[in-house]
């Protein structure tokens, strides 16, 4: 028993020993294989942090590892084993020493998750964290031998190489752990426990801030839209769900670690959450569905990438439906087309190229572009194109430059496909007689009413006359008040837009100059008026405290409009409030609610677009809700009467 106790004593000091070599060996070969694999690719040989000197570690490694093989084949009876010498004691100290300080000067922690600070620090870096693990295992490798004490044997080998080999499957676990480490990005989903039976009904006019939501720390709200029971934001890592009425989260679903895009379809009904990997842009997107009323998940699917690495190809997202993904695509020697995808094969289900037949030329004006020429209206694609004659398009002259002139023969047409099928159902086309950059947008009726959306074709920078189409048939609904109008295609002086349009009539923007007899400068005039172009009503609101950009977030609210402005704190006007002006129809000049959101406002440094394209209010169950892209702060706000 003594003399077995005395055996067992002295392998399991050469046990670790060799699993330590084991882990040296193995760190070695996984570096020759990592830098072949990785060479081949294309990748650099870089750790994540961007060191390349975890090749220090295979040396020093190697520093050990070959004279311990070479004893053992040299003398294949060594004796028992023997302790290290004060030399290699030394020697051993120092080579693990550098080893580990090669491992921790080539860590990174922005790979992991959990390591990460903030989810914009965090990058998978599947080939980084592979090279690290050879500094790694190689380091842990050192120090075993350095613990272990004795010199290994090589011989016999059933006493060395099994532990050995043990060290080798380490090093592979080891690797295969990193790799699935900075892959693995959690998903944070919560359901609705509970919510109203009914959707508060949406205000007719506000008064107050009812409540304010703010993203968490570097997440950002990119929209909001309408949802069954309130807003829906989609922040740049998910979508969040609150109560119109309360401002409550009811469910939410973020992926704070990848390359995420979140979208509303089916009038509201769901939200489609797709995700790229952020390892391989060419890898399968995630794609998932959730019901906006609970936050359930009710489909996930892997859709092929549309993209294949090396591939010439050109495309931008345009609109989505339950089962389809549509895009501008274009292709080497193609012309470019609306591609309808299918939601779950990436299959072209069908395809709309524009006309061009014989003396006849169509474009789309810079191509299509989502909420300016495309527009998804229920189960149509509703789409604006321009044609005109081959030959006035002579010494290069871009088509759409042909509607700016009077004297040409230049036709706009709007057009709706079918999402199911892309065959076109309606087509409206005019004479363009001068006008030009002509956009489509979609108004919605206010949540909750009977009457449909209605689809406004606005032209010369939304000047122009408004277009106000049914967009079941294209025809127009709406009729403009003669007295806001100078000619058959053309606006009068002091037009500045169409504020809201829906079958019950319109509400438009104007500033008298010439007829104003007032003091200061005359007011923003909001004039509602019937299908038939009866003015029925008008609003005011003070130009003084309210600048043309401001007036282009304007609202409708029942028998009110709201603008979201940044009022003046003081006459300098240094400082200004993010603020809300309430204005009735049938009211006096400076017969204004204001409502004040928050005392600073400021501009972050990734605010690129203007302030009307980033502000803006909007209607929902329980609320109207009020935000600012790109701002400090960076809430959100319910207005509640």
């Amino acid at each position: 028993m003594k003399n077995a106790a005395r055996i067992g004593g002295r392998i399991r000091p050469e046990a670790v020993s060799w699993i330590g070599l084991g882990l040296i060996g193995g760190g070695i070969l996984l570096a020759l294989v990592d830098a072949v694999r990785f060479s081949v690719e294309g990748e650099d040989l870089e750790t994540a942090n961007n060191t390349p000197w975890w090749w220090v570690a295979v040396l020093l490694g190697a520093f050990v590892l070959v004279p311990v093989v070479r004893r053992g084949l040299r003398d294949p009876d060594p004796g028992p084993a023997e302790r290290h010498g004060w030399g290699r004691t030394v020697f051993l100290l120092v080579v693990s020493a550098l080893s580990v300080g090669v491992t921790v000067t080539s860590f990174s922690p922005e790979p992991f998750v959990a390591l990460a600070q903030e989810p914009r620090n965090y990058g998978p870096d599947p080939v980084g964290v592979s090279l690290w693990a050879v500094p790694l295992t190689v380091s842990l490798g050192l120090v075993l031998t350095v613990a272990a004490g004795y010199r290994p044997r090589l011989l016999p080998a059933d006493r060395s190489m099994p532990f050995f080999a043990a060290g080798l499957v380490l090093v592979v676990l080891f690797e295969v752990a990193l790799r699935a480490a900075t892959l693995y990005q959690p998903t944070e989903h919560t359901v609705a426990d509970a919510f109203p039976d009914a959707p508060a009904p949406v205000p007719t006019d506000v008064g107050e801030v009812g409540w304010t939501w703010e993203p968490p720390e570097g997440v950002a709200v990119q929209a909001v839209e309408p949802g069954p029971l309130g807003p829906l934001l989609l922040l740049d890592d998910g979508v969040v769900a609150l109560d119109g009425a309360s401002g409550d989260q009811l469910w939410s679903y973020r992926h704070p670690y990848s390359q995420v895009s979140a979208r509303v379809v089916a009038d509201g009904a769901r939200a489609v959450i797709t995700r790229q990997p952020s390892a391989d842009q060419y890898d399968d997107r995630r794609v998932t569905e959730i019901d906006t009323a609970t936050g359930r998940i009710t489909r996930e699917s892997a859709v092929p990438s549309l993209r294949s690495e090396g591939e010439e190809l050109r495309l931008s997202f345009l609109a989505a439906t339950a089962d389809l993904r549509l895009y501008e695509w274009s292709e080497p020697g193609e012309p470019y087309r609306i591609s309808a995808r299918d939601a779950r094969s990436s299959e072209e289900a069908w395809a709309f190229t524009l006309p061009n037949e014989g003396d006849r030329a169509c474009a789309a004006d810079y191509g299509w572009r989502a909420g300016e020429n495309v527009l998804l209206v229920h189960d149509l694609l509703v789409v604006l194109y321009g044609c005109a004659d081959a030959d006035q398009l002579e010494d290069n002259r871009f088509l759409w430059d042909v509607a700016a002139d009077p004297d040409a023969s230049f036709t706009v047409t709007t057009a709706a496909l079918d999402t199911a099928s892309g065959e076109v159902v309606w087509k409206h086309e005019w004479e363009a007689a001068g006008e030009n950059d002509y956009d489509l947008a979609t108004h919605h009726p206010q949540p909750g009413s009977d009457v449909g959306p209605v689809v406004v074709v606005d032209s010369d920078h939304g000047r122009g006359l408004p277009r106000v189409l049914d967009p079941r048939d294209g025809t127009l609904v709406n009729e403009v008040p003669p007295e806001l109008t100078a000619s058959g295609t053309g606006m009068a002086e002091g037009f500045e837009g169409l504020v809201h349009a829906d079958s019950t009539g319109t509400v438009l923007l104007t500033q008298d100059d010439d007829g104003w007899e007032g003091p200061g400068r005359p007011p923003w005039e909001f004039v509602r008026a019937s299908p038939d172009g009866e003015v029925i009503g008008t609003a005011l609101l003070q130009e003084e405290t309210v600048y043309s950009d401001d007036v282009e977030t304007a609202v409708m609210l029942g028998d009110a409009v709201a603008v979201l402005t940044r009022k003046p704190r003081d006459e300098a006007q240094d400082e200004r409030a993010l603020s809300a002006a309430v204005v009735g129809f049938g009211n006096e000049v400076g017969e204004t609610v204001w409502i004040e959101l928050a005392q600073e406002h400021t501009d972050t440094d990734f605010a690129e677009d203007f302030w009307e394209d980033r502000a803006r209010l909007l209607p929902v169950p329980g609320a109207v809700i009020a935000y600012v892209r790109d701002s400090e702060p960076a809430a959100v706000y319910g207005l509640v009467s």
